[in-house]
């Protein structure tokens, strides 16, 4: 219990305390002791006729050793306030080796999930980390969006305006997050179009690329012309893999293509992508490449094989 402020003065001598402290005492903020051991004293009183135990807490001193904060609290509160805080500073810094670590691996090609996977079983399980997946992924982000200078950004924007200079046809968007700082891009040429408009029924939309510098997620669309050759439809630069960023990305690619959706669409197996292909392509069978299928059965089952 902290009482920081002058109000009710209590300078009874301990013996007196028990006359003092009646059934019918409680703190009021404002109260103010003459010492530190009267207000301890006073609240031992008190808890003992309410029924429970004191421990002195933290205390803070001023620089010429004057104490200025002391705090009370019940004995069977739990973990002292130090040793809590120890336990919070372990965290913090097991915090920082993890992100430093999370980093390192990403920046190799290794995927956020796997990454946070390889933490979690190196702290002995999820519970030990501190954090879950979502803050991991969200850190990620960030991390992304922030290496993604204004800069370089802006060269994106640039180098597409010369590509529209040269091809009339040629789309691009891109999305901004909530600090507006760009984060999603996508973009076509005029022979993309053409394509699609003549072999666009199936497509690929494959996640399985990433860039070496900012590790954001390399998505391209792609399809077969009638010369079982691969045509290339699109392409996003995408900086999660959330639900609503591939909604904006299947939103963009809609719109480049005047509104026409695929009536099919093969991709990685992933839940977020599903989610978004029902809401923009609700029209559109949803396949899994059989590809993505047999590699991830054969990298989590071989020691079952």
């Amino acid at each position: 219990m902290f009482l920081p402020y002058v109000d009710h003065v209590i300078k009874e001598p301990i013996s007196h305390l028990m006359h003092h402290v009646t059934s019918n005492f409680e703190f009021k903020i404002g109260m103010i002791f003459v010492s530190e051991e009267y207000a301890y004293n006073t609240y031992n009183t008190y808890a003992i006729m309410k029924g429970f135990g004191v421990r002195r807490r933290t205390k803070r001193y001023l620089r010429n050793g004057d104490m200025n904060r002391c705090v009370f609290h019940c004995s069977n509160e739990g973990y002292s306030s130090t040793r809590a805080l120890n336990e919070e500073r372990k965290r913090e810094k097991l915090h920082i080796v993890n992100k430093s670590i999370s980093s390192s691996l990403v920046d190799v090609g290794v995927k956020p999930k796997m990454a946070f996977r390889y933490l979690s079983g190196e702290a002995g399980g999820i519970a030990n980390l501190g954090y879950t997946e979502t803050d991991f992924n969200n850190y990620m982000q960030k991390r992304r969006q922030t290496m993604l200078t204004a800069g370089e950004a802006q060269t994106f924007i640039d180098h597409f305006k010369n590509l529209q200079n040269e091809d009339t046809r040629f789309f691009y968007t891109f999305q901004l997050d909530n600090d507006g700082r760009m984060c999603n891009f996508l973009w076509r040429d005029g022979v993309s179009k053409l394509h699609f408009d003549c072999f666009g029924d199936v497509i690929i939309f494959d996640t399985t690329y990433h860039t070496n510098r900012y590790n954001m997620i390399y998505a391209p669309f792609v399809g077969m012309n009638n010369l079982w050759k691969n045509i290339f439809f699109g392409c996003a630069f995408v900086t999660d893999e959330s639900t609503s960023s591939f909604v904006w990305v299947f939103k963009s690619f809609l719109d480049s293509m005047g509104g026409k959706a695929p009536k099919t669409i093969f991709t990685d197996q992933a839940h977020a992508i599903g989610l978004a292909i029902e809401m923009v392509f609700p029209s559109t069978v949803h396949r899994l490449c059989g590809w993505h299928i047999e590699k991830k059965g054969q990298r989590k089952y071989s020691a079952f094989v």
